[in-house]
Order: structure tokens, then sequence, then C-alpha cells
């Protein structure tokens, strides 16, 4: 039987091979196998132990068995199968031994091979293997790695330890330590010139009168040192701090007084009181006379009486006795079965009198209280009793207990319960009463279960990146494998939220994975330029300065378009990457009709000098100026603690700017070569390419247009106020020789403050070095308004050429918009949230403004004035009026003032 059953395996195999299910030559390390010349080993997989193996112990228990040849033909063939014993007698000898693994080989494999038990005897002269090595950190020792034969598996020389790295990055402060990068361990010194944790402003006291104010001093929140000594300022000669002293009410028979106003920081009496008259009526009252009721005596509301006259204003009236209300009953006693018993007496708790007398009762002839007696319980072989009622009042038994047959066997446990594992009986157990010892039942045995406990090993979870392997699972009873694992696909990464200046950070690892959130330039490109904007998103960051290699290759007849699109919208979505202003394609490496790489240069548009950078500063530069640009990102941060609302903090974060900084002109009118020093010799121009970054806004308080609006964007990103860059040219007045319109290249800001986007100039509202008021004349408005003395570049749409060739033969690249032109929003425009706004005849709202606006230490206002069709200076005239008349003398204004086509400038001296 069993020589036909191999004869059947056999052609079985033979017609797989055939139809090429089995492969042809098994790969030496994925089976265990490994070949000498003609004589094949074969050993558990990965596991080669030093000196022998025996050659048929596939699955390394020591033995060469039924288990040995269904795990190899489960190897070679791919197939999660159980080969029964019959079938693994291959060469029909009745046997299972070496020769038949190597028939059984031979099948599978095509390799006409013999198989031998002898052990291996290896000279390890192949290749070898360096394991289990371990790279050093700051909190553990690394290590060498073990030295493996690839042949034999055998580990020939073992490995050192590395000594452990030293703690890097972190910052110190002036109140915390640095924090390692790797290990996240304090470590060094702290750092006593960098304060962080914001500041305070400590003993400032404002100005009075008589008394001279002072600003206080600034003080760091992390340390308590005392950064900086404030200012003080002269007695304000206003009485601010009034109170009305020596008021007299009047009385139907005395004359009253309003009382002096008299400042309450120097005593003088700013206004004396008026006399006033005798009034016409009882002003002080008092109820008199009166009494409350009691159970039985009448009581009196009163007579109101004046206490200055002592007329009699309202007679009282009497008030009738209120009865017995509040009463108990005292004595009372419950009758028994054989006793009468007593209801009580009623009696007032307000005067004490007995109000009703109580009446005795029968006895009930009911027994209430009683008690069981003589009870006790039946066992399984002894009857029991339920006992018998007595009555505790008088003794009598009330009812007769029963007889309770016995229970039989209730309380039983199993003894000798023996539990059945996968491969042996078990037995149910004998059950005997916990009463009387007896044996209830005899117990019964158990077949073998089978692989019923089994654990998973070797499971190795899934991560966002790696895949994972579900594990083995093993029998707990027997250790046998019953099922091998399957690998689980990565997961990818999710969750995490990204923000204007982050990526989103992965729930499971940690690692930042995405694009950045509401990048508006970006959304304008199509599939192929995001790719290269995220290419160029991560090297530019990084300062590559080689070959850049694009991801996907760009097409050779679009390139230089899909680049400067990718660059530009790149351009208008980092303003914190201030070492990157311009960007001109150089070379190109390209196969067939693709690019494959680009170099870029940065540049900052000097052709006829020929002056460029290939980045603006160094690696090392570019860290501590981040540094430094940060610490200016907090101070302006800072500034909008406690504001509610974006409009608040957009107010807030433009007078931050136009108080930092102040305009490069140098830099503006320069064409010469670069130089930082403007005191540079002749031939030379100052030029600071500084100027047009948010750096230099911020950090260094010099800044061109671009300069401010990169720094009013950076800011906001900061805050998650939507904020984008628009470009054209303005109108920076008229040529004092032919008095023509000057106009020139300028860049302003897009935002949405909350209801809709505006447009920002920051640069036009900053007063040129800062010696005259802060403007808002350009303070969220319209396009409309925008272009009184703005122009638009052209909007970015896709396909179109933005750049042509000069009569010089040069390339020159045009300037675009990404951002499409939006409504008319006026409802958050400056003047109309804040009140400085004159409307017709109408200058209340103005006016509180402007008082508001003094309050806070403004001494010059500008307010819009509605246009009514007359000229400037008539608009002027008639909004100074109205506004001096809202204000009323409460601050006085100064008698000249200043204006334009739709602004008036003020200034305030203080209180008549």
């Amino acid at each position: 039987m069993k020589s036909h059953f191999k004869k059947l395996l056999s052609v079985i195999i033979c017609l797989f091979m055939l139809a090429g299910l089995f492969p042809a030559g098994a790969a030496e390390n994925t089976v265990g196998i490994k070949r000498y010349g003609l004589n094949t080993y074969l050993s558990p997989v990965g596991a080669f132990p030093t000196g022998a193996v025996i050659a048929g112990d596939v699955n390394g228990d020591g033995e060469t068995d039924n288990k040995d040849l269904t795990r190899l033909f489960q190897q070679l063939s791919g197939w999660d199968v159980t080969v029964n014993e019959g079938a693994l007698d291959v060469n029909g000898d009745q046997s299972v031994d070496n020769k038949d693994l190597t028939r059984l080989f031979q099948y599978l494999s095509g390799w006409d091979v013999k198989i031998f038990p002898e052990p291996i005897a290896c000279e390890h002269g192949g290749d070898t293997e360096i394991r289990d090595a371990k790279e050093p950190t700051c909190a553990e020792e690394g290590y060498t790695g073990d030295t493996y034969c690839l042949l034999c598996g055998s580990l020939i020389a073992t490995g050192e330890p590395i000594t452990t790295l030293p703690h890097t990055g972190g910052t110190a402060t002036c109140h915390t330590k640095a924090v390692c990068d790797v290990c996240g361990t304090e470590y060094g010194e702290f750092d006593a010139d960098n304060h962080s944790g914001g500041t305070e402003i400590r003993n400032g006291y404002p100005a009075s009168c008589v008394r001279g104010g002072y600003t206080g001093d600034t003080y760091c929140l992390g340390c308590g040192e005392k950064l900086g000594e404030g200012e003080y300022s002269e007695p304000s000669g206003i009485h601010i701090n009034t109170e009305v002293v020596g008021r007299i009410e009047p009385t139907c028979v005395s004359s009253g007084y309003s009382g002096d106003t008299v400042c309450s920081d120097c005593g003088v009496t700013v206004q004396q009181g008026t006399y006033l008259d005798i009034v016409n009526e009882h002003v002080h009252t008092e109820i008199q006379g009166d009494r409350k009721p009691t159970c039985t005596e009448t009581g009196y509301s009163g007579d109101l009486v004046c206490t200055d006259c002592g007329a009699l204003i309202t007679a009282g009236s009497f008030i009738a006795p209120t009865g017995h209300l509040n009463t108990e009953i005292r004595d009372e006693m419950p009758a028994t079965c054989s006793m009468g018993g007593y209801t009580g007496n009623t009696y007032c708790l307000d005067c004490g009198m007995l109000i009703d007398q109580g009446t005795y009762t029968e006895p009930t002839g009911i027994h209430v209280n009683t008690e069981l007696r003589d009870a006790y319980p039946a066992t399984c072989m002894f009857g029991g009793y339920t006992g018998d009622t007595y009555c505790l009042d008088c003794g009598m038994t009330v009812a007769w207990g029963d007889y309770i047959e016995p229970t039989g066997h209730l309380h039983t446990e199993l003894r000798g319960e023996v539990p059945a594992t996968c491969t042996t009986d078990g037995h149910t157990g004998d059950l005997y009463c916990l009463d009387c010892g007896e044996l209830v039942m005899s117990g019964e045995a158990i077949p073998p279960t089978g692989h019923i406990n089994t654990e998973i090993r070797d499971a190795v979870p899934a991560t966002c990146e790696t895949e994972g392997y579900s594990g083995d699972t093993y029998c707990l009873d027997c250790g046998e494998l019953i099922m091998p694992g399957t690998f689980i696909a990565p997961t990818g990464h999710t969750g995490g939220e990204a923000t204007y200046y982050q990526k989103a950070i992965c729930d499971n690892c940690g690692e930042e994975y995405g694009r950045y959130a509401q990048i508006l330039a970006y959304d304008s490109l199509n599939d192929t330029q995001k790719a290269i904007y995220d290419v160029l998103d991560v090297e530019i960051y990084n300062m590559n300065m080689g070959w850049i290699t694009l991801t996907p290759y760009v097409d050779f007849e679009t390139y230089n378009y899909d680049i400067n699109a990718a660059f530009k919208a790149l351009a208008y979505d980092r303003p914190a990457y201030f070492w990157m202003p311009k960007v001109i394609l150089v070379s190109t490496s390209y196969r067939g009709s693709m690019i494959t790489d680009v170099s870029v240069t940065f540049n900052y548009v000097n052709y006829e000098e020929g002056w460029s950078v290939s980045y603006l500063i160094s690696p090392d530069d570019r860290d501590w100026m981040q540094r430094v640009l940060g610490e200016k990102l907090l101070d302006a941060i800072n500034r909008t603690v406690g504001l509610e609302t974006d409009f608040e903090k957009e107010v807030a974060i433009h007078d931050y700017l136009c108080e930092l900084i102040t305009y490069d002109h140098a830099t503006a009118n320069s064409s010469g070569y670069y130089t930082d020093d403007p005191t540079a010799a002749s031939g030379t121009s100052y030029y600071n390419p500084l100027s047009f970054t948010a750096y230099g806004a911020l950090a260094n308080g010099l800044a061109v247009c671009e300069g401010y609006s990169r720094a009013m964007q950076l800011i906001c990103q900061r805050l998650g106020i939507p904020c984008g860059l628009i470009t054209g040219y303005g109108n920076s007045g008229k040529d004092a020789a032919t008095g023509e319109d000057i106009w020139g290249p300028h860049m302003w800001n897009i935002i949405n403050p909350g209801d809709g986007c505006y447009y920002l100039d920051v640069t036009f509202d900053d007063p040129t070095g800062h010696t005259g008021p802060t403007s808002y004349a350009y303070f969220n408005i319209t396009k409309a308004d925008m272009e009184e003395d703005h122009i638009f570049d052209d909007m970015f749409v896709q396909g179109e050429e933005y750049w042509y060739v000069d009569d010089e033969g040069y390339q020159i690249e045009l300037d675009f918009n990404f951002f499409e032109t939006h409504g008319d929003n006026t409802a958050l425009e400056y003047y109309n949230a804040t009140g400085a706004y004159i409307s017709g005849d109408d200058a209340e709202r103005a006016a509180e403004y402007v008082i508001k606006m003094y309050r806070e230490g403004q001494r010059q206002v500008t307010l819009k004035i509605e246009n009514d069709g007359s000229d400037a200076r008539s608009k002027a005239q008639k909004a100074y009026a109205a506004l001096k008349n809202a204000i009323g003398g409460r601050v006085r204004l100064d008698t000249a003032f200043t204006y334009t086509y739709n602004t008036l400038t003020v200034t305030l001296h203080g209180s008549n």
C-alpha cells in the first residue's frame, strides 16, 4: 500500500514541477540548505551551529522524522500543508530516514544531490557579516558588532563597545538648561544672557496733576532679572481723579448743598457746589409704634412719621391675633395587644397653652412585636424546624412551627479533576458532599482537547513606513507550531494637524509628513509644479549647494515655465526662508526630452554688474540668524497677548512694524555692487540684500517694501491669520523737475482678519524716520482704493509666459500674483472698525476715538474724512469744526492741523 502511495506522490510532485508550481532550484539561504560540492546539508532556517549539524534535522529538534519531511515539503513547495506518515516514506523501504529526505529533495528541487547526516566542517573561507552593531548615543554605549561566517553561520569574532557620545543641541536660557536633542536630558549651565519666558513691567505709576509719572522697569519673567529702567514723565497739570465733598441733601425743613468737586491728587477745589432749595416732600421717614400680633393679642402695623419735622404721614392699622399656629403632641402612648394607649395632649409652642386633651384607646388584641424561637436548619441527612412565634408584649405563643424535610446533598465540591491537554486525557473529578463527606457522583475521563491554548510569537507591528508580521501561532501545551503568520502592510502616517509653518506630526511615529496647511500659492500650481515645489522646499531649506533632483521629471519644453512658477510660489509662501530671494535656472541634466536635475543660483537681479551669490548666507550663519529671528517673532507675538480678534492682532502687528522698521532708502536707490557698509569708498554703493527679507525687517529694523510685507506675512502665519504677498508698482510722489508721477516696483499684503480679504500696505503707512504718527490710510482697504496709487501685477494663469527677451538678449522674468482679487469689504477697514472716521456732520464717534487715543498716550491722531465732493481744505475745515464741537473741551485741540484729500491729522494738548 505504501509503495503505491509513494508512486502516486512522486507522480504528483513531477506534474507540479512540469506545471511550474515548484521552483527548478531553491535559493541556498531560504530553506536552511548549504551545498559543498555534490553534498547537501540541511539545517533549521538561519541556524548553523559551529562544528556539526545533523543533515536531516530540518526543524532543529535533534531527530530526523515526519516533522522534518513536512517542514522541508512546506519550504520547497510553498504549500501550507501537513504530510501524513505514509506519504513521507518516499522510497518505499518501510522507514523514514535521510534516504527519503534525499529523494523528496531531488523531486522538489531538481538537484541531483545526495543528503548526508555527517557534520559540517566549515573553514570560514567565504563571506562574513557584521551583526548586532549599534551606533552610540548620549544615553547608551554603541557596539561594533559581531562577525559571523555566511557559510555556516558561526560566530568568528566578537565586537567591542563604543563610548557614549556627548549631549548635543538645545538652547539654554536664563532659567532653563539646554535639553539634548537626542535623549531629552538637561545638560550644561544656564545662559544668563538669554532671557526667555516673556517680560513684565513693575513699579510703574501714572502722572497726575502735581506728581510726575514713571513708565516702570522691565523684568524678565524667567529669572526675575531687571532688564531695563523706565522713564519719568512731568506732572500732567490735569485734574483727572476728582471726588465730590460736602454734599448735603435738602429736606422738608432745611436746604441742601450739591458739594464741591475736589482733586484727589492735589486737594484743589476744581468746582464749587450750589445750594439746594427745601423740598416739598418728606425725605427721611420711619415707622413708629409697630408691634407684632401673638396667638391671643392684637398687633399694630405702626405709624409712618417724618424724622425731619415729626409730622404723621400715614397712620397704622391693627392686626388680628394669629391664633395657635405652632403646636405639638405630648404624652402620647400607643396601645398594645393587651394594654390600652393614649392619643396625647395638644400644646401651643408660642404661648405654652393646653389646647386639646387626648383620649384613651382600647387594647388592640394584635400581636405586633413577636420573636421566633427554637428554630434549627435541616441537613442532608436530618430534618429541621421552622421555630415557634412568641408575642414579646404578653408572652403568648402566637404560632407553632413546622418540620423541615432533610435537604439532601446541597453543598458539594469536585475533587480529583484533571484538565485534558492537547495530547493527554483529563478527568471531570468526583463530586463530594461538604456536609456529610459522602461521594455523591463519580467523574468521567475527558478526551484530549487538541491545541486549545495557543499564543502568538515573533509578531512585529506594522509602522507607518515598514511592514509588520502577524506572528506564528504556537500551542502552549505541547509547543508545536500550529500556523505561520503573514506579513502586514505599512499603515501610513495618520493624525496631526498641519499649520503655516509646520507639517502634520504623525500620531503613530511622531514624524512630520504631508505638506504645510493653507500655503496659498501652492494651491495655484498644477501637479508637476507642486512636485517641483515640494523638492525645492526641502532642498532650499537645507541649503543644497549642488544639483537638485526633480521628482517627477520635467518636460523639456516646459521646464523653465514650471520651475519658475514653482519657485515663485515657494517664495510667496515661505517668508521665513530669508536666504532665498530670487532664482535663475543656470543648467540642466536631461534624458531625451525630460529634465532630471537642475542647479539654481540665487540672485538680486544686478545683471549689468554680474553680482550674484549661490546663497545669501552660510548655513552656520543661517542657524544663529534663525534664533535671532525667532526671538524677534516672540517680541511681536507678545504684542498680541490678551487680544481677542484677528483685527486687533493685525493692528498690533502693524503698529509694531511701523515702530520697529526704518525704510532702507539707500538699498532701494542703489544699483551698484553689494556692500553692507553705508560709508563704503567711491565706486560701490550701499546695498543690503537682507533689507528685502523678513530677517532684515525684524532683526535689523531696516527694510524696503518687500521686507515690510514678508515680516507682516511671517508674523501672521505664526498667529494663524491668512496673509499673502501682492506685487506691482507704487506711486511714491511726483518728480520735482518734471512734475510726473514716480512709479516703482512695490510689494504689499493681502490679508483675511475674519470676514473676508483686504489689502494692507505697511510700508506706505510707516512715517519716514518715525517723525510723524503712524498712518492707517492703507490698512484693510479695497482694491479700488488701493488702485488710487498702486498698480497690480498680472494674475498667474497656467500656460502663459512670464518672461521676455530684451534688446540685449537677456531673458527677463516678469512678476505676477498668485492671488485673485477679492470683494469690496469695508467693515474691518481701520477707520470704520475703530471709529476714526468723520461722516458728514456726525463726529461723535470720532471724538470718542480721539479721547481714547489721548488717554493711551497719543498726541497726534489721524482721522479719515468722508468724501463729500468738496476740495481737501474745505473738507478738513468742516471736519475739524465738527470734531472740536463733539469733543466739547474734554481734550484741547491745536489751532493748526494737517490734511490730505481724505485724512485729517490733529494735535492734542490736554483738557481746557
